[in-house]
């Protein structure tokens, strides 16, 4: 019975030890597309009192339009800009990264090549907390994919602590075709990402 019992111990050791190890490489993967700084990208500590702008991407891996020619290179050329632009009105540009992949880990991977982000959520289908927020419940839209999201998101702070956060929708985007359109369009005008119009842009 003691040798036994030994056995399953060392078997269930092992088993912890691989599963950490995984956990520690994804965790560390998503914290390198999280982190890196963007050109210009923000430098301030968050949560500091003020509005924010965030552009949100929302794809997935088995989404065939998130493999459109030229998306990703639209979606750089969308964020440049609009950190531009916010930074001129003293507002604080958030990339954030959205992948509606059932498993986080390849949802992660995903991410990766449409980045660097500020914030990723990854993992639950259309039950991930960013697809419920921006799209399901919260600011309800047409339930496809990828879509590029705009927020401005107002904060206030009492010292350190977030007091209040009202989130308000500035522009959506839905479509591969949609979004690299939209980059063209800014790339040609000279945005005001706060205007009611930004749709329609």
């Amino acid at each position: 019975m003691g040798p036994r019992v030994t056995w399953q111990r060392r078997a269930l050791l092992g088993a912890l030890v691989a599963s950490s190890f995984v956990v520690g490489f994804v965790m560390m993967r998503a914290r390198l597309i999280a982190t890196t700084e963007l050109p210009g990208g923000p430098s301030a500590v968050r949560p500091r009192a003020g509005t924010e702008f965030l552009a949100i991407f929302v794809g997935s891996s088995t989404c065939g339009a998130c493999q459109y020619p030229g998306l990703r290179e639209a979606l750089d050329q969308i964020r440049e800009t609009l950190r531009e632009e916010v930074e001129r009105q003293n507002k604080l540009f958030i990339s954030v990264g959205v992948s509606l992949d059932q498993s986080p880990w390849v949802g992660t991977e995903f991410l990766e090549g449409f980045g660097p982000f500020d914030e990723i959520l990854s993992g639950g289908g259309w039950m991930n907390v960013g697809s419920i927020s921006f799209i399901v419940r919260d600011f309800p839209s047409q339930r496809s994919i990828p879509q590029l999201i705009l927020m401005e998101r107002d904060v206030k702070l009492d010292g350190g602590s977030i007091l209040s956060v009202d989130d308000r929708l500035v522009g959506r985007k839905i479509g591969a075709g949609g979004i690299v359109n939209y980059a063209t369009i800014l790339l040609s005008s000279s945005p005001t990402v706060a205007s009611p119009d930004i749709a329609s842009r």
